[in-house]
């Protein structure tokens, strides 16, 4: 009977119909079929399409088999994840859902669970305007695609209300212990599958970034897409123990490896690997190519869109505001392997137009001259085998542009000696966590103008010290993409007592940030001040908030003092940061001039005779200083002052350098206050009255 001539009735009495046939072909005519059929509506399915977030449905059946979950509902739930997502990120630019690579539907005591496998992109659309059409936005070019795993709880009355959702991305810590999956620890038995076979003889590693299909169903394998490369190395060699000792052998090309990896059920501890590569062809390269698109070929057209899409990226990892505009293309490389990896050189400098603003024409952005050209290397992988499998990283370095000088000055080390003060204000100015150093100085003009007016510009780089340290041997970090590029003016005026007035404008940092970037600096170095000195109110809470606060006031304090500071001392954090000036006094300043009794005949004053005075003295060049001594918490600074007096005074009449004891000071002069203060009169007339005065080793300093 045929049924082409038979119309079809109202969609109320359409059946939606699911069958099961198992064919037996060793046994002859032997097939079986099961068909299940239920009511199909249409109504339900048009709410699904025009409200996808809305609660107020016709009810439909449940069944907790796989198949018969619709595509629809698929791509339903697969929605409410990348919505959830999207609520979750901290950036403005929307995700949008790339594909689903494993689903599961199951039910437990009654509660129905969704899992699935999904991956999604990120778009140039942004939070609050586009969601709307988040499907039709366009990828941002050269970000690596993210796996989230999802697991909603459906309603049992109704598939399309969901009661919860829990959703966890590679990208986030919990990745591993939430699903199981560790995409390193893939590679790593992927890599050592390949090894196990006697005609590899070299250690494997892999390159850039793999690419994932995972599974759900034990029975089935995750996939696994990646390249591997040959190094030096003997493939028994342990490369996480011996990391710099091998590196890769570039006369052997990379290769293209899929592997099929089956996980345990329960235990998603890895059961099976089988890896397959496939053989490499030889490179493509090309030497120089212009960025003029007129007279050009399909593969420099190819080209020429991969920089654009660089450029795109660079433009986001940047710290700078500045667009960045292509210089010249100095050479491409293309290995064709199952993937495309092409490695591009280019040259690119820092614009006057902002990296956000929307610019038709490039060439309308001149070149900021005194931010440094930069020399990037593009290497973009093509994973032919999915859409939009393009990934996109970009390394550049600054040219080492040396001291320019507009004008001609007297030496370089002037220059950097300018420098080196207005890196003070730049501290101050824009505070770190850590010490900056000035990497280089791009220019420096002087004029003669109601005094002398110095400009110099400036990149300022970030050193592996704590900010304020005292270190001298500070290395600057191999992040450079923290530098900031400083803009100096300085006016001397030499015929005044006036200090040099410095103006210092930096990228990177906005001056409305100050504060917080302030704040940072401070629990930083209170931290370390925690670490080194360990108060003895490290677990009261109400103490160490107050001793923060003054700590912090002291930071402020020290930045400014290195700033007005007119003479040699460079000021930092010291042990006595965390009290006031009034606590310093009171607690280390025990100089008491009351203490001195007018009864006493006044000691003699020494006589100064009439000398011509050498420009410069060192007592420590003659032996006649002892070392460096620590008072403590006790106000026994005029013990060490008559003490550090007779020491050098005994070495000149004896030539013998002696270390005496201010603890029998601060025990036996009982015209003085021991640690609450005293008169280094009172302890002359002490020293004379006693028979003894002990040396420092006999009656060692404990400052109580």
């Amino acid at each position: 009977m045929h049924i082409d001539g038979c119309q079809t009735q109202s969609s109320d009495k359409i059946l939606h119909c699911n069958a099961q046939v198992w064919v037996q072909p060793w046994i002859q005519s032997s097939k079986e079929i099961e068909i299940k059929c239920e009511k199909n509506s249409e109504e339900s399915k048009g709410d699904l399409e025009n409200d996808k977030f809305s609660s107020d449905r016709i009810k439909r059946q449940i069944t907790h088999d796989e198949d018969d979950i619709d595509e629809d509902t698929k791509y339903y739930y697969a929605d409410r994840a990348v919505h959830y997502i999207n609520e979750k990120e901290s950036t403005n630019n929307l995700n949008k859902l790339i594909t689903i690579h494993a689903f599961e539907s199951s039910t437990n005591m009654g509660v129905n669970m969704i899992k699935m496998y999904i991956e999604i992109g990120l778009t140039y659309c942004l939070r609050h305007e586009d969601e709307a059409e988040l499907q039709n936005c366009e990828e941002l070019s050269g970000i690596y695609h993210k796996l989230c795993y999802v697991r909603l709880w459906p309603s049992p009355d109704d598939e399309l209300v969901v009661q919860s959702l829990a959703v966890v991305c590679d990208d986030e810590r919990d990745f591993k212990s939430v699903t199981g999956l560790s995409i390193t620890n893939l590679i790593k038995e992927a890599v050592k599958e390949l090894e196990s076979s006697p005609k590899i003889k070299n250690k494997l590693v892999h390159l850039g970034e793999p690419h994932v299909v995972p599974s759900l169903d034990s029975r089935k394998p995750t996939q696994l897409s990646f390249i591997v490369r040959a190094t030096n190395c003997s493939k028994y060699v342990d490369i996480e123990k011996d990391r710099f000792q091998c590196y890769i052998d570039n006369s052997r090309l990379p290769k293209p490896c899929t592997s099929s990896i089956w996980m345990a059920a329960n235990t998603k501890k890895i059961r099976k690997v089988t890896t397959r590569c496939s053989r490499s062809l030889p490179n493509r390269s090309r030497r120089s190519l212009s960025f003029d698109t007129t007279n050009t070929t399909s593969d420099e057209k190819l080209i020429q869109g991969m920089v654009r899409e660089s450029l795109d990226k660079l433009e986001m990892s940047s710290l700078l505001n500045y667009k960045q505009k292509l210089l010249q293309i100095n050479s491409f490389m293309t290995n064709i392997t199952r993937g495309r990896l092409t490695t591009i050189d280019f040259d690119v400098a820092y614009t006057t137009c902002l990296k956000y603003e929307w610019v038709d024409n490039m060439t309308a952005c001149e070149i900021i001259e005194h931010l440094p050209r930069r020399h990037c290397i593009s290497q973009v992988r093509e994973r032919l085998w999915i859409q939009n499998g393009r990934e996109i990283t970009v390394n550049c370095d600054d040219d080492e542009t040396p001291l320019e000088s507009h004008i001609e000055y007297e030496t370089a080390d002037n220059g950097m000696a300018l420098a080196n003060e207005a890196l003070k204000h730049i501290e101050a100015k824009y505070p770190h966590p850590n010490k900056q150093k000035i990497v280089r100085v791009f220019s420096l003009e002087k004029q003669q103008v109601a005094g002398l007016h110095f400009r110099l510009k400036l990149e300022v780089g970030i050193t592996d010290c704590l900010a304020l340290s005292a270190k001298k041997d500070c290395k600057l970090t191999k992040n450079m993409s923290t530098n900031k590029f400083c803009r100096v003016n300085i006016w001397l005026r030499p015929w005044s007592e006036h200090p040099p007035l410095y103006r210092v404008i930096c990228d990177y940092q906005d001056e409305a940030s100050h504060e917080f970037f302030f704040e940072v600096q401070a629990e930083r170095l209170f931290s370390d001040f925690l670490t080194t000195y360990m108060p003895d109110y490290i677990d009261n809470k109400s103490e160490m908030v107050k001793r923060y606060n003054i700590f912090k006031d002291n930071v402020k304090r020290i930045h400014e003092l290195n700033i007005h500071e007119r003479g040699t001392a460079t000021y930092g954090v010291t042990r006595y940061s965390d009290l006031t000036y009034d606590e310093f006094v009171s607690k280390y300043m025990g100089l008491k001039t009351h203490m001195r009794n007018e009864n006493l005949i006044p000691m003699r004053q020494a006589d100064i005779p009439e000398v011509a005075l050498p420009e410069n003295f060192d007592w420590r060049e003659y032996n006649a200083v002892t070392e460096v001594k620590d008072q403590g918490s006790c106000g026994s600074c005029w013990a060490f002052s008559v003490t550090g007096n007779i020491e050098g005074q005994y070495k000149i009449q004896n030539d013998e350098l002696v270390s005496l004891s201010e603890q029998e000071l601060v025990d036996c002069d009982k015209l003085d206050d021991g640690c609450n203060g005293g008169l280094p009169d009172n302890a002359y007339r002490y020293i004379l009255s006693a028979s003894y005065f002990s040396q420092h080793q006999t009656c060692v300093y404990a400052g109580v």
